[in-house]
């Protein structure tokens, strides 16, 4: 088979009822470079008849959640995703889902709460991690810019821990170290110094 579509189409044709194949129907046609409004709308219904096959299965809902945010309809993926939270309570696919609708509304101490739910279910839930470690890096870079200095650095080193490989919380946390100095706040400056310090060295020595 040339692409997922034409297979999942087929196997859909086959066996019109199989839940599964109409929820990877609807997973092709999601795909980033092939979505158009029609094909946005026939992934919907897959999945919507997907979950009533299998209501038992979370894979569909998740998806017509995902779809859901990315459509802007954040009232009816809220839905989704609490029902997800109900029927699943140990899914840390659930807070997740709910942590991006309220990104999505512009909620981002909700979905922050929301990830941390997710990680306490799922410790290695790796999406969910970089989620928040990016949502605390720029609630960090937001607090700074309001003058709440030592907000910022709280939420930067949280952030630095759960994007380790990621250098721009640490050159954000340099830039607050700075700034904790130039408003006269030595005490905070030099906790946050020894804790970029601790995490790189050379970005410490030129802060």
């Amino acid at each position: 088979w040339r692409d997922s579509e034409r297979l999942w189409r087929r196997a859909v044709a086959v066996e019109p009822d199989c839940a599964s194949c109409l929820n990877n129907l609807g997973r092709a046609l999601m795909r980033a470079d092939s979505r158009r409004p029609a094909r946005d709308a026939e992934a919907e219904v897959l999945f919507r008849r997907a979950l009533t096959l299998r209501p038992d299965q979370p894979g569909p809902y998740l998806n017509l959640g995902a779809l859901l945010v990315g459509l802007g309809r954040h009232g009816e993926a809220e839905t989704v995703f609490r029902e997800i939270a109900r029927r699943w309570p140990a899914l840390a696919d659930g807070p997740a889902g709910l942590a991006a609708v309220s990104r999505a509304r512009g909620d981002e101490v909700a979905a922050a709460a929301l990830l941390r739910q997710a990680l306490v279910l799922d410790p290695g839930f790796t999406g969910a991690r970089v989620e928040l470690g990016r949502l605390l890096n720029n609630r960090g870079v937001a607090a700074a810019r309001a003058g709440r200095l030592r907000e910022s650095a709280a939420l930067l080193r949280e952030s630095v821990g759960l994007l380790r490989a990621d250098p721009e919380p640490l050159r954000n946390l340099r830039q607050v170290v700075r700034a904790l100095r130039a408003a006269g706040d030595e005490t905070a400056a030099l906790r946050e110094l020894e804790a970029l310090r601790a995490l790189d060295p050379a970005l410490a020595e030129s802060a």
